[in-house]
């Protein structure tokens, strides 16, 4: 009699479309005016994401879309004093949004998948910079309060990296870091100005240097495993 050949399970094969979700923590420097008041900006994120992979062999690759909502936030208060003068100001950065489009290509081990990725980023922020000016007008004291706003959508690379782990059916988990080079840009601000009761509208140029760290944590859904 013929000894069956034992039986041996096939690889996980990660071809296909999956959706998700994710959370995680965001951080980086903002530098105004060239780094004249900088700021560390910090705060979470959540959001989702859908992409497509092909394996062939071991190597998979594919395209990722991914959106969050976001609180990341920084803000720096300064003094600056001397011959009568004063000044005091509150510069605050705020990213709410973030989304990236990116290629994915790794290496896949049956259940595991190791994986770098490159593409694009879009981040939408606010900027608001708040000042008191106090010195002499024609011999009297007095203060102008300054309190200016403006938001942004930016534009930049990204690269980052990461790992994915299949769990039974078509489940699995990832960690990821994620890194944002948001460059530096000009931005007009608009808001008022107020001096001895007179109110007057105002608009300022300021120049911001941003960079971010992404570190998250996702869960995806593998159609047709």
């Amino acid at each position: 009699p013929l000894k069956a050949k034992p039986i041996v399970a096939a690889g996980l094969d990660w071809s296909g479309v999956y959706i998700g979700a994710h959370g995680g923590y965001g951080g980086g420097m903002t530098d105004w005016e060239g780094g004249v008041v900088d700021s560390v900006a910090r705060g979470v994120l959540a959001g989702g994401q859908v992409g497509i992979n092909k394996q062939l062999g071991s190597v998979v690759f594919g395209l990722e879309l991914d959106g969050s909502w976001a609180d990341i936030k920084g803000s720096n208060f300064y003094q600056v004093a001397g011959g009568g003068l004063a000044i005091e100001a509150t510069l605050t950065s705020k990213i709410d949004a973030l989304a990236t489009f990116a290629g994915r290509a790794g290496i896949a081990a049956d259940r595991w998948f190791v994986f770098a990725k490159a593409g694009m980023s879009a981040v939408h922020e606010k900027h608001t910079m708040a000042n008191a000016f106090s010195g002499l007008v024609g011999g009297v004291p007095a203060t102008q309060i300054t309190s200016v706003s403006g938001s942004e959508t930016r534009y930049a690379a990204m690269l980052g990296f990461g790992a994915e782990y299949a769990l039974a059916g078509p489940w699995s988990i990832l960690a990821e870091y994620d890194y944002h080079h948001l460059g530096v840009r000009s931005l007009r601000q608009t808001g008022t100005a107020t001096l001895l009761g007179v109110v007057t509208p105002v608009a300022v140029d300021s120049r911001i240097a941003q960079a971010i760290h992404v570190a998250k944590l996702g869960v995806n859904y593998r159609f047709g495993n």
